[in-house]
């Protein structure tokens, strides 16, 4: 997989983040306002992958008109889980984006990683060891 293509990914990540919380953070009542911080964190997220993938000469992957969210349960402890697992699975986008010897895409895996961490954590009340490691293949 090229670092375009690992790109790309954590860009489509990063839409179906920011779909995520327009959806959870609509629901949210006491923790409305951190899902609008880390609502507003993906946007510049998004933003930075999207010019760096011009940089490099691709065009960005779109953002789908619709991405699934479950709130099927609706309960404030349903939305908060939904909150970990967006970061969660961007902690994974961005661990296997790590793996590249590209600097930039590098330093913004490292960058994002970190903040998806940190979100995480305060969702869960607790750090996790190794985000998103414990998913990513190592390659030789």
């Amino acid at each position: 997989m090229s670092v375009i293509d690992r790109l790309q990914l954590a860009l489509a990540g990063e839409h179906a983040a920011i779909y995520g919380y327009g959806v959870v953070g609509g629901r949210l009542t006491s923790k409305s306002g951190r899902a609008l911080t880390n609502l507003n964190a993906h946007r510049s997220a998004r933003d930075q992958l999207s010019r760096l993938i011009v940089s490099k000469g691709a065009e960005p992957v779109p953002a789908d008109p619709f991405y699934a969210v479950d709130i099927s349960a609706g309960t404030q402890k349903q939305l908060v889980t939904t909150a970990i697992a967006i970061e969660d699975r961007l902690s994974v986008l961005y661990a296997e984006l790590m793996l590249e010897n590209d600097a930039s895409a590098r330093g913004i895996a490292v960058e994002q990683l970190q903040g998806c961490a940190v979100r995480a954590t305060q969702w869960r009340g607790r750090a996790q060891a190794f985000p998103g490691l414990s998913q990513v293949a190592p390659t030789n």
